[in-house]
């Protein structure tokens, strides 16, 4: 497989995949042997924060399970301070308060650090899971064997890798196409229980 420096795209095989190539663009072939249910995931969460009221929207990782990183103080930036303070003048001015120095406010934004999930607004996307085999002309045998175990040593078993569509690509294949994937390689991990 092709992996030199220098080069964004890597094609090795399935069972040539290594930890290393995380998180890069990759490009395997092989036999769709396993196709899953389309179903709709949650790509994207929006929040409020409870002292500004400003609102924002988190990416959903989901491949670590639906996991969602709050940020430690709101992204609202000093235009939503300046705006508050725009207000404060006003409100001041009528009582005629004109002192300038109690009206003046940091514009570092926020900073606020509580937030309550906007449950009106919801963002999904669909999504579908398959297993993808290699095939067996990549351990050294014939493409057209069925088993995998037909190769050169005689005792490789094709190796497979689960493989995400969303979006448009979602429904368009069925078990036994042989395909060609270009995308991203992630690691993921699922627990394994108690030992």
């Amino acid at each position: 497989w092709d992996a030199m420096p220098g080069r964004s795209l890597v094609s090795p095989s399935v069972g040539e995949l290594r930890a290393c190539m995380a998180s890069r663009l990759v490009c395997v072939s092989g036999t769709i042997t396993k196709l899953g249910s389309p179903h709709l995931v949650e790509y994207k969460q929006q929040y409020e924060c409870n002292r500004c009221h400003s609102r924002f929207e988190v990416d959903v990782d989901i491949h670590a399970g639906g996991h969602v990183q709050l940020p430690e103080v709101c992204p609202n930036d000093a235009k939503g301070r300046r705006r508050k303070k725009r207000l404060g003048r006003e409100f001041q001015g009528s009582q005629g308060s004109s002192s300038r120095g109690s009206q003046e406010q940091p514009q570092s934004g926020c900073q606020g650090t509580n937030f309550t999930r906007c449950e009106e607004n919801q963002y999904h996307k669909d999504c579908q899971e398959l297993r993808l085999q290699e095939w067996n002309r990549q351990l050294g045998g014939s493409r057209g064997s069925s088993t995998g175990r037909e190769s050169a040593g005689g005792n490789k078993t094709p190796k497979s890798i689960t493989v995400r569509l969303e979006d448009d690509l979602v429904d368009k294949f069925r078990p036994g196409d042989e395909v060609q994937v270009t995308g991203i390689l992630i690691q993921h991990w699922k627990k394994i229980g108690k030992i």
